[in-house]
């Protein structure tokens, strides 16, 4: 399966691609994610935690880094294993920057994934895509944040430990979706 979406920041591309760099500090901004094994000639390990309802889940596997600074792309491949539910997931994430004209960037990010076990029963497309949006909005103003700071470890700091809560995710979005249809929201309420 797959998605793409893109998203402005408020920093120049040269900066944002420094932080990029750094996948520690990335990590950092991403509920839920953390490095176990810093980047090594490409190659990592990390964790990913998240609770499903009742389910919890910790997945924990290895990737590579690969970047493109003539071109400002990038590339993260990974796969990760929940012991607990047998679930696995894979992924291929491509990233690339852009200037915009008012001196900040443009993120464009494409996933293409997989579910597998317990988990690929309940990994509905919509439903990913969904929370895709959500965790990308929480990590663009993570990033915001990071990039602003000089002392982004100290502002970034254990992110990790708060996990992604979905069902929070799409309470948050649920509720997004009903006040855009309330009067004064300035959308139209469809009949």
């Amino acid at each position: 399966m797959r998605f793409s979406q893109e998203f402005a920041v408020n920093h120049s591309r040269d900066k944002v691609w420094e932080v990029f760099g750094d996948l520690e500090t990335v990590a950092a901004c991403f509920p839920g994610a953390e490095i176990t094994r810093p980047l090594e000639e490409g190659r990592f390990s990390g964790r990913v935690s998240m609770t499903l309802g009742p389910m919890r889940l910790k997945f924990t596997g290895e990737g590579n880094l690969q970047r493109d600074e003539a071109d400002w792309t990038g590339t993260i491949e990974g796969s990760g294993e929940d012991r607990a539910t047998r679930s696995k997931a894979t992924a291929v994430l491509s990233y690339s920057l852009r200037d915009n004209l008012n001196g900040g960037s443009f993120v464009k990010v494409e996933m293409d994934y997989q579910l597998f076990g317990p988990l690929a029963q309940i990994g509905r497309p919509a439903l990913v895509e969904e929370v895709a949006k959500q965790l990308t909005i929480e990590f663009k103003e993570k990033l915001d944040e990071v990039v602003g700071n000089k002392n982004s470890w100290q502002v970034a700091g254990n992110h990790a430990e708060r996990g992604i809560s979905i069902v929070r995710l799409l309470f948050r979005m649920l509720c997004k979706r009903i006040t855009s249809f309330l009067p004064g929201s300035g959308k139209v309420k469809e009949d």
